[in-house]
C-alpha cells in the first residue's frame, strides 16, 4: 500500500509532453480521489491479482519474451543505479526499509533525491520513446 503525501511531477521534453499528459493526470486525481488505479470498488485500489491479470492480457498481445510486473521495479533500480543514484534512495523509492543499523537511526525519506531520480528515469524513458517514434 502506498500513501502519497506529496505529488511531484516534472516532465521536461521538447514536445510539450507535460501539457499533453497534464489533463489526464488532473482528471485521474480528481476522479479517483485517493486511488489512482481503482479496482471494482472505485474507492479501493486494484488488487495485485487483478493488475497481474491485466498485464498478462496485454503481454499476450505483444511479441515480447516472458516478463513479470516485478520486472518494472527491478529495471527501475538497475537503470537508476547505472545513473549513479544511491542505493538508499532507490530503496526508499520502492518503499523498502533500510537495512541494518540504518533502519534504526536514519528515518530520512530523501524525497528531493527521489524526485530527481524519478526525473532521470522519466527523461531516459522519453528519450527511448522519442528514438522509437522518430
Amino acid at each position: 500500500e502506498l500513501l502519497v503525501c506529496k505529488i511531484i511531477l516534472t516532465l521536461r521534453t521538447s514536445r510539450g509532453a507535460y501539457e499533453q499528459i497534464k489533463p489526464f493526470l488532473e482528471k485521474a486525481m480528481t476522479m479517483y480521489n485517493d486511488v489512482l488505479f481503482p479496482g471494482e470498488d472505485i474507492n479501493k485500489p486494484i488488487s495485485i491479482a487483478a493488475a497481474n491479470r491485466f498485464v498478462n492480457r496485454i503481454r499476450g498481445g505483444m511479441d515480447l519474451g516472458y516478463w513479470r510486473t516485478h520486472d518494472f521495479r527491478r529495471t527501475l533500480v538497475t537503470r537508476l543505479s547505472e545513473m549513479n543514484v544511491e542505493p538508499h534512495v532507490t530503496e526508499r523509492m520502492l518503499g523498502h526499509e533500510l537495512g541494518g543499523i540504518m533502519s534504526v537511526y536514519n528515518k530520512h525519506d530523501w524525497i528531493e533525491a527521489q524526485r530527481k531520480a524519478y526525473e532521470l528515469h522519466a527523461d531516459k524513458l522519453f528519450w527511448h520513446i522519442r528514438s522509437i517514434s522518430d
